[in-house]
C-alpha cells in the first residue's frame, strides 16, 4: 500500500470517530458538502432522487396535488376538526 492509500485509511480513521462528536449541525453541512449540494435540503432531494427515483416522482405527484387542493384539505380538516368524526373529501386531479 502507498503512501495514498496509507493517508486515506488514516483520514478514515480519524474522520468516523470525529463526525460522532461534532455537534448536529454541523456534521449535516459536512455530508451536504460531500453529496455535493448547497444545502441539507438539496442534498437531501439529490440522496432520495438517487436511491428510489421511482419514489421520488411518487412524492412530487404528490406534492403537486395537495399544493392544487389545499384550499379543499384546509376547509375538509377544519370540518372533521369541528364533527369530530371521519369525513370524505372530494379533490381535483389534473391530467399530467
Amino acid at each position: 500500500m502507498g503512501a495514498t492509500g496509507l493517508t486515506f485509511l488514516c483520514g478514515l480513521a480519524i474522520a468516523a470517530p470525529l463526525f460522532r462528536v461534532i455537534p448536529w449541525g454541523v456534521n449535516l453541512g459536512i455530508a451536504s458538502f460531500i453529496v455535493g449540494e448547497t444545502d441539507r435540503w438539496e442534498s437531501g432531494i439529490a440522496l432520495m432522487k438517487n436511491a428510489r427515483p421511482q419514489n421520488w416522482k411518487i412524492i412530487l405527484w404528490e406534492d403537486k396535488v395537495v399544493q392544487a387542493n389545499i384550499d379543499r384539505l384546509n376547509a375538509c380538516q377544519e370540518s372533521v376538526n369541528k364533527s369530530n368524526a371521519t369525513e370524505s373529501c372530494t379533490i381535483r386531479i389534473n391530467p399530467q
